[in-house]
């Protein structure tokens, strides 16, 4: 497939999170996994009640992986946009996923994974406004809640080294599983509407 990002982050808007995600940004976008090509993140700042950009939507159409960086807040009523940006790929995930075993039928579901989940845990939330879904399991989800926030951001960390090992060789896979796939059919994009859009991840993995 012959698209413009590797990967589109997605994130939520707080401090430590924001660091992280910038934190991976930064270090992705100089890996040989990524030939030149970019890895999208949003730097702008939301308020409640924005729209979603073009520039956003454009950039999950043509990601070929999403890093979804979890806090226990990443599905929010009052900050829907993660639960808008996961929903959105997860479509055009199913969709690259079905077109793919067309053309191979010994291709499997667990081959086509594009959603890489990054677990965060912020020390200062003590809410968790929804579970963790299910479809973080099932993707092996990369764990980094041990650090801190004292800790400094380094690549010598030996868990944000390996974390970082770890998505470049989940970027390495996709490449060679998609390459050469024709690209799909445009797909509707949805409202900026956090129960249709929660609901549509609870559809696809119930025990959400």
């Amino acid at each position: 497939m012959n698209l413009k990002y590797t990967g589109f982050i997605s994130y939520r808007r707080i401090d430590w999170c924001s660091d992280c995600a910038k934190f991976f940004h930064r270090h992705l976008k100089k890996s040989e996994e990524c030939s030149g090509k970019d890895v999208f993140l949003d730097k702008s700042n939301i308020i409640p009640g924005d729209g979603i950009s073009d520039e956003v939507a454009d950039a999950i159409e043509n990601s070929l992986c999403l890093l979804f960086f979890y806090v226990p807040i990443s599905f929010s009523k009052d900050h829907p946009y993660c639960t808008w940006e996961l929903s959105y790929f997860m479509q055009h995930e199913e969709a690259r996923t079905k077109k793919l075993q067309e053309t191979n039928s010994k291709i499997k579901e667990k081959d086509c994974y594009q959603i890489i989940p990054i677990i965060i845990k912020h020390n200062d939330i003590e809410e968790i406004e929804t579970p963790m879904p299910k479809l973080f399991d099932e993707r092996n989800y990369i764990d980094i809640s041990e650090l801190t926030l004292t800790l400094k951001l380094n690549k010598n960390c030996k868990i944000l080294n390996e974390a970082l090992k770890d998505i470049n060789k989940r970027f390495d896979k996709m490449k060679r599983t998609f390459k050469g796939l024709e690209a799909i059919n445009p797909i509707p994009r949805p409202e900026l509407n956090f129960n249709e859009n929660y609901e549509y991840i609870k559809r696809k993995y119930p025990s959400m």
